[in-house]
């Protein structure tokens, strides 16, 4: 970057922090505040004993701790270097972590809100105005959001979307798609914004209805109560699954045509989820 600044040149960088995974190590000088912290010499990635669920999130707390303590040189570089005002900061996440809030523990098997709902912080001082969003985001959309802000305009080849376009995708007909898998799992999974979530797990061939879901606490499935929402979003997911499989299927689709876009929701089906979902609150 430093050479890059000296020669007037812009620059690029990405950087993945491994830390924030299990065994969560960190330098043993950088204990960090969360204790107890010491995992159990039997503890795995996807097995430690309920009772040490409190330890390993302390372990995890403390490597996030970490991260943001490197975060933070970057950001006094920057600042000193004279950057601050025009570099674009984008910090997000794979994916969280669940600690058996709802059961369940690890990452990469279920797509419960532990897992997927991360953060997402864009920052830039000269181009950005402060404030919160709570819009339905999905990694996809950083890309075509970065390149717009930086005054290119984004590829047909994306398949998210500049999430600060006026003319973005209103909140409730937003969609957001999950895929899981792996020895552990086969799942897929839809998010309406109208607050519908709906997860079909193709191991046990069987779908589970979610409205607005925590994980923080048991959410028993609407499937069997909501038919007709889950037979929207159920369709709505096959259609997407549909897509991405043909299109990446071979080489033929994906190095000619560009990627398939997601499907929609009709503005029938669209009113019908809004209809539920408000009874529901």
């Amino acid at each position: 970057m430093e050479a890059q600044r000296v020669e007037g040149k812009p620059f690029f960088v990405s950087m993945n922090f491994q830390t924030s995974h299990f065994p969560y190590e960190i330098p043993n000088e950088w204990k960090g505040p969360f204790q107890p912290a010491a995992l159990h010499s039997g503890s795995s990635f996807t097995s430690y004993p309920r009772a040490e669920a409190a330890v390993v999130k302390n372990a995890y707390f403390n490597a996030l701790r970490y991260i943001d303590q490197q975060i933070g040189f970057l950001v006094s570089y920057l600042r000193k270097a004279g950057l601050r005002e025009s570099t674009i900061i984008c910090v997000t996440g794979d994916h969280g972590e669940a600690f058996y809030e709802n059961g369940e523990n690890t990452h990469g098997t279920s797509p419960i809100e532990t897992v997927t709902k991360v953060g997402l912080v864009l920052n830039c001082p000269g181009f950005i105005e402060p404030r919160s969003d709570r819009y339905l985001a999905q990694a996809i959309d950083l890309v075509p959001t970065v390149i717009r802000l930086v005054g290119c305009d984004p590829s047909p080849a994306f398949q998210g979307i500049d999430l600060f376009s006026p003319d973005r995708i209103a909140v409730a007909e937003r969609l957001a798609f999950i895929h899981s898998r792996n020895p552990l799992a086969s799942k897929d999974a839809v998010i309406s914004g109208t607050g519908w979530k709906y997860v079909f797990d193709h191991l046990k061939r069987r779908g589970y209805l979610y409205f607005r879901p925590t994980d923080l606490e048991y959410h028993p499935s609407l499937a069997g109560t909501e038919p007709e929402v889950t037979a929207i979003l159920h369709e709505t997911l096959a259609e997407w699954r549909q897509r991405q499989l043909l299109y990446y299927a071979s080489p033929r689709y994906f190095t000619l045509f560009y990627p398939p876009q997601e499907p929609k929701i009709g503005e029938g089906k669209l009113a019908y989820l809004k209809q539920r979902a408000q009874q529901l609150r």
